[in-house]
């Protein structure tokens, strides 16, 4: 009795792994659970990313900046200086070797700050043809260096240098996480100023031009 009782349990616990395995393989099969795979997979890309990889490259949500038009006519010192936040988008569809994405990203921006959108009152813009922007290199401590082909041999107006380094550093700090200051360089070199007015030996940050732009108070 005592064998067929040993058999009669390994033959119980047999079937019971049988059933369990059957049950098993039922419940498994693909993502679903149901041995389909037509569940989408996350990616790790998201469509809300303003910085989105498209087949036709890589676009940028941008933030321009500008020089208030009627401050400059009125020298109204109540007046913001500078018309912020304006909104436009730039794609990089080629990386030139020794640059990267968001440097083409950077230099695509400021391109975009010669011409005022259509619909934007007031604005005005510093940064023209006259002044060339030869490349934005950014480096891993955040800082953009903005290269212009050279310094302009008759200097600028205190004007123009001012509005041109606060609509260049506003514009790219304001655009791109990664940039946290702006060094302006001319030939590849640091220099002392770009116009004869503003001291360009060091970077600019976004707190210089939020006090520049800030309205005296009455």
């Amino acid at each position: 009795m005592k064998i067929i009782r040993k058999k009669g349990i390994k033959m119980t616990a047999l079937l019971l792994a049988l059933l369990l395995g059957l049950t098993g393989l039922a419940g498994c099969g693909g993502p679903t659970g149901n041995g389909s795979s037509d569940e989408p997979v996350n990616s790790g890309t998201s469509v809300d990313d303003p910085q989105n990889q498209t087949a036709e490259g890589q676009n940028f949500d941008v933030m321009l900046t500008f020089a208030n038009d009627k401050y400059i006519a009125e020298g109204d010192e109540s007046l913001e200086k500078l018309i912020t936040g304006v909104k436009a988008s730039v794609t990089v569809t080629d990386v030139p070797e020794g640059s990267s994405a968001l440097d083409e990203a950077c230099f695509m921006a400021l391109e975009l700050l010669k011409t005022v959108p259509e619909g934007v009152e007031d604005a005005y813009t510093v940064v023209r043809d006259g002044i060339n922007i030869a490349s934005v290199r950014v480096n891993g401590e955040g800082e953009a260096a903005v290269d212009i082909e050279s310094v302009p041999p008759n200097g600028m107006s205190s004007y123009t240098e001012q509005f041109f380094i606060y609509q260049v550093t506003g514009t790219l700090i304001d655009s791109f996480d990664e940039v946290t200051s702006v060094l302006f360089t001319a030939g590849g070199e640091t220099v002392e100023t770009i116009g004869g007015h503003m001291d360009t030996s060091t970077p600019y940050t976004i707190a210089e031009v939020e006090a520049f732009n800030a309205p005296a108070s009455a």
